[in-house]
């Protein structure tokens, strides 16, 4: 049994990892080998993220403290892993959907993101956006194209001139 004090050091640091995370994933661990959680655990740390087994009622109690409202413990099912997000939410659905299509037991429940509830179909849909590299990418493309009709719009006219008038300067 966990005594009082170190229930209020865990929702102290809990609320914190709340308050500062861009997103927050809940996961079902029921069933999953605690070898593939330390995997999962190393592959969410490269990209700066973490993950953390709480007690229902101590969730449910920081959601509330946080405003996020009431019965989360409710929807959470099983044994609930809490993936926090400090940066890329993105990056972070694509490893829990890349480790929940591997691991059967390993489900997505839902969770929160930029305050926001969102729910697993949502987790599903964010891991298939293309990486912020290849989204810039599209986007400088993108821009890039109408000032290159632009400029090459502009050129033609010039173009045709000196045309006619190298075709002029020949017959004379």
């Amino acid at each position: 049994m966990i005594s009082k004090e170190k229930k209020q050091k865990i929702l102290q640091d809990l609320l914190a990892n709340i308050k500062k995370a861009r997103a927050i994933y809940f996961t079902n661990i029921q069933g999953v080998p605690v070898s593939d959680l330390n995997e999962l655990r190393k592959q969410l740390n490269i990209i700066n993220a973490e993950a953390h087994v709480y007690k229902k009622t101590l969730l449910n109690l920081a959601f509330v403290q946080n405003g996020f409202g009431g019965g989360l413990a409710d929807t959470l099912l099983g044994s609930v892993l809490v993936n926090f997000a400090w940066e890329d939410p993105i990056a972070v659905a694509k490893t829990l959907s890349s480790f929940a299509s591997k691991k059967e037991q390993f489900i997505l429940l839902g969770g929160f993101l930029d305050g926001q509830e969102i729910n697993s179909d949502t987790i599903k849909e964010l891991a298939t956006i293309p990486a912020k590299e290849i989204l810039l990418g599209r986007l400088v493309g993108s821009l890039k194209l109408p000032l290159s009709r632009l400029v090459r719009a502009l050129n033609t006219p010039s173009q045709k001139l000196v045309l006619a008038l190298n075709a002029v300067v020949k017959i004379k």
